[in-house]
């Protein structure tokens, strides 16, 4: 049907500007995503999907530049050229999460004592509501 070559649409588009160029991405592409009927756990899900495979063509790229073999960050396009040093200088202003976690309202004892735990920690105050949609994820963190 139609809406859902729109939904395949906006989720394909969304999916290539992640492995491609993830710096494009912004609060106007996961709406867009939110608008074709995506939850936010969907949206973080997809993420480390996404993330993960482009993670793993990257440390395949790494070896295969380790050999000597010419690198391809996706299959079929040239080679890209240097970036310039300026565009890696740190950028000016604090991060913050831009994906609200609408659950957090119906959130158990369990989440709830994890979130208190981990705002706590330096760098993890912005992350404490969605890291603890997945607790068996980051159980190894509480040890730490």
């Amino acid at each position: 049907s139609r809406e859902s070559n729109r939904r395949l649409a906006q989720i394909t588009q969304y999916a290539r500007q992640l492995a491609g160029s993830p710096s494009v991405i912004n609060a106007l592409s996961r709406s867009q995503l939110d608008e074709v009927g995506l939850t936010s756990r969907d949206i973080i899900l997809f993420n480390q999907i996404i993330g993960f495979v482009g993670f793993q063509a990257r440390a395949i790229a790494v070896l295969q530049a380790a050999q000597g073999f010419p690198v391809r960050w996706i299959p079929g396009m040239p080679q890209q050229e240097e970036a310039p040093a300026e565009l890696f200088a740190p950028p000016p202003g604090a991060w913050q999460a831009d994906i609200a976690d609408p659950d957090l309202q119906y959130a158990d004892d369990e989440r709830q004592r994890r979130i208190a735990g981990w705002q706590s920690l330096p760098g993890l105050g912005e992350l404490a509501p969605l890291l603890a949609c997945d607790p068996q994820l980051f159980a190894p963190l509480e040890i730490l």
